[in-house]
């Protein structure tokens, strides 16, 4: 089960101008952060139940659950199938 949400960077109305307006602003971050933080905690601990063999299948490493939600999986190297190592197979005759 995985859950998105799509949180605006910026308020999609003007900034406005003044004390209220960076009162407004600060408020906002705050929320926001809080957010995605618990998002982040949810999608840790839902991966955190699966087994090392379906981590490998999405191509996690357990140590990576963390970095991999907060800042994605990146060019970092994939893992290779259990089966890569073995010998091609021969054609039947």
């Amino acid at each position: 089960m995985s859950r998105t949400i799509d949180i605006p960077i910026s308020a999609p109305e003007p900034v406005r101008a003044g004390m209220w307006g960076k009162w407004r602003e600060a408020f906002a971050r705050i929320v926001r952060n809080a957010v995605e933080e618990r998002f982040a905690r949810c999608a840790a601990e839902e991966l955190n139940r699966l087994d090392d063999r379906m981590l490998r299948d999405i191509g996690i490493a357990r140590s990576e659950i963390d970095s991999c939600i907060r800042w994605g999986r990146g060019k970092r190297p994939h893992y290779r199938p259990a089966h890569a190592d073995l010998p091609p197979k021969q054609p039947t005759r």
